[in-house]
This record gives structure tokens, C-alpha cells and sequence, in this order.
């Protein structure tokens, strides 16, 4: 269940806080905050979770700044890249964010489980 919510957390902060701060800026924290709060033991799932948020999140945002102006910027940008198209262009900003979010999630899990109190070992 915390698989469910960790993913909704992240998606839903990422996405409104992407009106009032730069979009750029919020992944990382919300992954962070939303892999310290939900508890999910294993660190590769947490990390995925925040892989795949913030893809989406990067990959809609960049899709809908592009279909605002009829991907102009984003076709400049490709022909820099050596000739790739406006979707591409998109497909690589999702692949950046999914690294900025995994990274935001594994820092959030791996933070929670330094300061979890570990179960004592039992005596011999």
C-alpha cells in the first residue's frame, strides 16, 4: 500500500508544486520527502517509484511547454542534439528527470533507514 501511496505522493506534490516553483527544481525534493515519509523497505522499489515519477512528470511538463509553441524550441534544441525531433527531445528530458527522481528517492528511503531504529541482535 505504501507503493500506492508513495507514487501518488509524488506525482500530485511534483505536479502542483510544478505551478508555483520551477519546474526544474521540484523532483528531487518531493521523490526525497515522499521516499522518507512512505517507508518501502526496498530500496530498488523506492528508487523505481521515483524513476518512473519523475519521467512522467518531465516528459508531460516538457509535452506541454513544446505543444505551446508548436515545438519550435524544442526542434532547435533537437538539431544542437545532431538532428533528433521535438519527441525525442522530450523522451530525453523525461530520461533526466526519472534520474533526478530516482536519485530524490533513493536519498529520501536511504535517509529514513539511517535514522530507523534497527532491531537489536539476539544474544548468543
Amino acid at each position: 500500500m505504501n507503493l500506492f501511496f508513495q507514487f501518488m505522493a509524488t506525482l500530485l506534490v511534483g505536479f502542483a508544486a510544478q505551478w508555483f516553483l520551477p519546474w526544474w527544481w521540484v523532483l528531487a525534493p518531493t521523490a526525497f520527502l515522499a521516499a522518507l515519509v512512505f517507508h518501502i523497505p526496498n530500496r530498488l522499489i523506492a528508487t523505481l517509484i521515483g524513476l518512473f515519477c519523475g519521467a512522467i512528470l518531465w516528459w508531460g511538463m516538457a509535452f506541454y511547454l513544446s505543444t505551446l509553441n508548436h515545438d519550435l524550441l524544442a526542434g532547435r534544441m533537437g538539431r544542437l542534439f545532431g538532428g533528433i525531433g521535438a519527441l525525442q527531445m522530450g523522451l530525453m528530458a523525461g530520461l533526466l528527470g526519472g534520474i533526478l527522481g530516482a536519485l530524490g528517492a533513493l536519498a529520501g528511503n536511504q535517509t529514513r533507514n539511517l535514522f530507523q531504529k534497527q532491531a537489536p541482535e539476539p544474544a548468543n
